[in-house]
């Protein structure tokens, strides 16, 4: 691979000689993607807080639309959280070169993102990791969320919340594609 800034091989450069063809890994896009693909259009979104967090229900919606040339999936929506309106914007994707998914949330109520990375189970399930940092625990916590396909039309994510090593569960989304009008 020539570069043609100054027309010099990489491998004079000092580059690895498998530079080329990691860069090439990186690039390329897989089932992952159509998968996340399969999102695009628009959800209502129904909340369900576990019983330690009143057991209420709220629904909100969101929109997702593919960014950057069909790499990530963007998620932008509209919904309570615990009964105050928000905000909610999601960025997933799927590394090709770590076989990772990830997604970063952020929200109107908070300051923080919400980083997290995943793999697929042998049960179909996308399980994801992150660490949480709050005032709670400033130095962060583990947190979790699993992701299940149910349909082409449906999908849930269950998300886990931990303190000195007890997972608790602390909302289910189930997400439904909105009906075209």
């Amino acid at each position: 691979m020539t570069n043609t800034a100054n027309g010099n091989d990489e491998a004079a450069q000092g580059l690895p000689a498998d530079y080329a063809k990691n860069d090439a890994l990186q690039k390329e896009t897989g089932d992952e993607h159509k998968q996340l693909a399969s999102r695009v259009g628009n959800w209502k979104v129904t909340t369900k807080y576990a019983a330690a967090f009143g057991g209420m229900e709220e629904i909100g919606t969101c929109t997702m639309k593919l960014i950057m040339n069909g790499k990530f999936l963007m998620s932008e929506g509209q919904t309570p959280m615990m009964g105050t309106p928000i905000t909610t914007l999601g960025i997933f994707g799927f590394d090709t070169l770590s076989k990772e998914y990830s997604v970063t949330n952020f929200n109107s109520m908070y300051t923080g993102t919400y980083p997290m990375t995943g793999k697929l189970r042998k049960d179909g399930i996308i399980e994801y990791h992150g660490i949480m940092k709050d005032a709670m625990s400033p130095a962060g916590r583990t947190y979790r969320a699993e992701e299940k396909y149910i349909n082409e039309n449906k999908f849930e994510v269950v998300v886990f919340d931990g303190t000195d090593d007890k997972e608790f569960h602390v909302m289910t989304m189930t997400y439904d594609r909105a009906k075209s009008k």
